[in-house]
């Protein structure tokens, strides 16, 4: 029967436990289902916890937290149905417990605020073992209580020299019993009794215990005569004096009874806590088991009623604990969960991944979590699948971390050089680098620039990366030194506040290899010892499986969770010349793929599914709303001229059969002409299938001298504003209005010279907004075209020529074919509304 607790509770309300659970003084892991309510309504108790606090009859404080179980037939966290464990030593005393002081508790695991709380009463009940023995050093045997009913007839003082008897067959005694025994047997032959014959029930008190033999063959022998009362008495205390002499000696010594006992309990799989005080908020009476504070690396192991440290569990270093699980029972928490994982530590997993939460693919992978040290609370985490085609990366700030989104390291970046003579106010400080941008200074001195490690007086390569999530201001920079040295940081805050600088590289080298040393067992970087850092400065050329293309000096991390025979490995190389490579290998012995370079960026390349490519002509009417580069302009001996059999959308449509309306594109069109010229004409035109909106360009030249033009997002469903997030999405809210089974595409944006971040930021906002309003955006930076040297070079007055005009509209086709199949949801109703 569940215990149903009413969070919508009056401020008089006790909930009376006596007709559910009377628990006894030293009972084991008593359980207590219960139904949590809020009035009429059920309450989700996912991410929730339960907590019990009390005072018992002796004034100790009682605190328990809980764990929400679902394994108990019935539980349901959604429905508010779990079941609440009480472990070992909860109840030390008996009566009933003061309500005003006993009470539920739920509380956020996030947050760890308490979300209401619900007064109880309890009644604690005497020790259910009716002799004086200690119940945690004894099993139960049924024989006793045989015992017990063949004498009740003997009276209250029989059964006290039972007990006695019982209490000295619970003790482990030596040899010299049996003189003790004889003596005792000496006085029962010169008494008659009355007692019958109690070789049976002495038999049966002692039967568990196997290294008794000699004790109870003399105390066989020693009761067998009849005897009164009295001697009995005096035998047993005789005997009882001896027993306490031997108890004296072994008192301070655990009985191989309790450290099997003991051993049966624990779990040699450590459990993990973010410091001493999680560790005790959560087992404050002890927990079997080895557990690991994450900030110090020390093992916690209860003894004696108290948690004892027992020193460096592992050792500590940048790269951390490792951990592999290939077997989905042993996927226990932290690894269930990525946002739970240990900082600084290597996990891989190669079970069922929908077992495991906050990843960002459903697959086999390994992960690596960093943080700065121990006094910081950010972290950064690489996530590599075990394909291999793909790596993510977040950061994450406060504690307990708050992870951002997962964001692919395929993505592009914004890849510059600095020399002394580019310094400007936008590139002195490295703390106000912009985000999820790569640059590389030589420069002559580097106290010329803010924020440079101390150690770090030559060139560098600098890459930040920050999240896209709005309002979240969270940031690292990765540095890399001409001479191989790699410092780290982490920031947060708008603008970013960056922790100190942090050395991951030289530190940590394990060895070096140079053309004299370059033995067999490192000349395959395929055959490299796991969990070790080599650095070569030899020549590359003698090696095999080095990335193609590079023969510089490098240094190699290979990275794997347990051991040789683990399954998954992952090496990260830095080679002399700033550039930076991972691969990933799996199998026994590990057999990599191909080297990919994260660091600096290549091209990006597009998300891609060359045996699924819709055609576009599921759309038989399409129209694009944008500028120029829409119209198929070009501008050669300062004539400008806007053709439209050359300009991309009227090329695709020839290639796919389409109708295409060209009414809604013009040069130097912005957000705000469009509904200038087009609001009050655009609902009398004829609907079409499919809309693209490539507008941006002019907005983004506008807003780098007007930054106050851009707006934000939580001002799209308000009262007109003139600001560029407003205007775009008015036109998404102006299309949904006029054809609502029709299909809408947003694009990102760039010119023919990638001019930079204020493109960047247009592009982030069209993305904002397509999210907010629930429609597909294609960044089209992720096509390789618009990086390419035909792109970027062959502009005339900054405008495409016909053959880049033709490129664009095969880059657009499969750009777009790749939409409709990475938002199959939003796209599969197509035709049936």
């Amino acid at each position: 029967m569940r215990v149903t607790i009413d969070l919508m509770k009056k401020s008089t309300q006790i909930i009376d436990l006596s007709n559910v659970i009377n628990p006894r003084v030293g009972d084991d892991d008593l359980l207590l289902p219960l139904h949590i309510v809020y009035g009429d309504n059920q309450t989700d108790m996912r991410g929730k916890d339960v907590e019990f606090l009390s005072e018992d009859p002796n004034k100790k404080n009682i605190y328990i937290a809980g764990t929400c179980n679902t394994n108990t037939p019935g539980d349901n966290l959604y429905m508010g149905d779990l079941t609440f464990r009480f472990p070992a030593g909860t109840f030390q005393a008996d009566g009933t417990y003061d309500p005003d002081k006993t009470m539920f508790r739920i509380v956020d695991k996030e947050t760890q605020k308490v979300i209401s709380s619900v007064n109880v009463k309890i009644t604690v009940m005497k020790s259910n073992i009716e002799l004086d023995f200690d119940p945690d050093n004894s099993s139960y045997d049924s024989r006793l209580e045989t015992m017990l009913h063949d004498f009740h007839d003997k009276g209250q003082t029989m059964l006290d020299e039972i007990k006695d008897l019982k209490n000295q067959a619970n003790s482990n005694v030596s040899g010299d019993t049996a003189t003790t025994a004889k003596e005792a047997k000496k006085q029962a032959d010169q008494n008659a009794g009355d007692i019958s014959d109690l070789k049976g029930e002495v038999a049966g008190a002692r039967g568990r215990f196997a290294d008794m033999a000699g004790r109870e063959d003399a105390q066989d022998a020693a009761i067998n005569q009849k005897e009164s009362i009295v001697n009995a008495n005096a035998n047993y205390a005789e005997l009882k004096r001896k027993d306490g002499e031997q108890d004296a000696k072994i008192a301070n010594k655990a009985n191989q009874d309790f450290i099997v006992n003991y051993l049966s309990r624990m779990n040699f799989e450590p459990e993990a806590f973010e410091n001493e005080a999680g560790l005790k908020a959560k087992y404050p009476n002890g927990n079997p088991g080895i557990m690991v504070t994450v900030d110090t690396g020390h093992k916690w192991i209860w003894f004696n009623n108290q948690w004892n440290d027992c020193g460096e569990y592992q050792s500590a270093s940048i790269w951390g604990k490792n951990v592999t699980i290939t077997n989905a029972n042993k996927l226990k928490p932290p690894y269930d969960d990525a946002n739970e994982y240990p900082d600084n530590s290597t996990v891989t997993i190669d079970v069922d991944p929908s077992l495991i939460r906050n990843i960002p693919q459903q697959t086999s992978f390994t992960m690596i979590t960093m943080s700065a040290n121990k006094d910081l609370t950010g972290a950064v985490q690489f996530f590599i699948p075990r394909s291999g085609r793909n790596a993510y990366y977040r950061i994450a700030w406060q504690l307990p971390h708050i992870y951002t989104r997962w964001i692919s390291l395929n993505s592009d970046g914004n890849n510059t050089q600095v020399f002394t003579s580019k310094l400007n106010d936008s590139n002195k400080d490295l703390s106000k680098l912009p985000a999820n941008s790569t640059i590389t200074y030589a420069v002559d001195d580097n106290s010329k620039l803010v924020g440079v490690p101390d150690t770090v007086d030559g060139p560098f390569t600098i890459t930040t990366q920050a999240s896209s999530n709005e309002g979240l201001g969270g940031a690292y920079q990765l540095l890399i030194t001409q001479n191989l040295s790699i410092f780290m940081r982490l920031a947060w805050g708008d603008p970013p506040t960056f922790s100190e600088w942090i050395s991951i590289g030289r530190n940590s080298f394990n060895k070096q290899i140079f053309n004299s040393n370059l033995t067999d067992a490192y000349q395959n970087l395929n055959k490299l010892k796991v969990n070790t850092t080599v650095t070569y400065a030899c020549d590359a050329s003698k090696l095999a499986n080095m990335p193609v293309g590079e023969s510089s000096a490098f240094t190699i991390r290979t990275i794997n969770a347990i051991d040789d025979n683990a399954a998954g490995a992952v090496q990260l190389l830095f080679s002399q010349s700033g550039k930076a490579y991972w691969r990933l290998g799996w199998g026994v012995p590990a057999v990599y793929d191909k080297w990919k370079k994260f660091y600096p960026t290549d091209a990006p390349q597009p998300v891609t599914n060359s045996t699924i490519n819709p055609s576009l002509a599921m759309f038989p009417t399409f129209t694009v709303i944008g500028d120029s580069y829409t119209c198929g302009t070009t501008d050669f001996d300062n004539n400008w001229k806007g053709s439209s059999k050359i300009s991309w959308p009227q090329i695709m449509a020839r290639e796919h059969g389409m109708s295409y309306k060209d009414s809604y594109s013009k040069g130097g069109a912005t957000v705000t002409s469009f509904l200038q010229e087009h609001e009050s004409t655009f609902n009398a035109d004829d609907n079409q299938d499919l809309y693209i909106i490539e507008l941006g360009i002019n907005d983004a030249l506008y807003y780098q001298n007007h930054p106050e033009y851009l707006g934000s997002l939580d001002e799209t469903d308000n009262d007109k504003t003139d600001h560029f997030y407003w205007y775009y999405a008015h036109i998404i809210k102006m299309i949904k209005a006029k054809a609502p089974n029709a299909k809408i595409i947003c694009l990102g944006v760039t010119d023919g010279y990638n001019s930079g971040s204020n493109f960047t930021t247009i592009t982030k906002a069209i993305q904002d907004i397509a999210g907010k309003y629930g429609i597909p955006f294609v960044d089209i930076a992720q096509h390789p075209l618009f990086k390419s040297d035909f792109y970027t070079t062959h502009m005339v007055g900054g405008h495409p020529t016909g053959p880049v005009y033709a490129a664009m509209a095969d880059a657009y086709t499969k750009l777009i074919q790749n939409c409709i199949v990475n938002n199959y949801n939003y796209f599969e109703r197509y035709g049936a509304e």
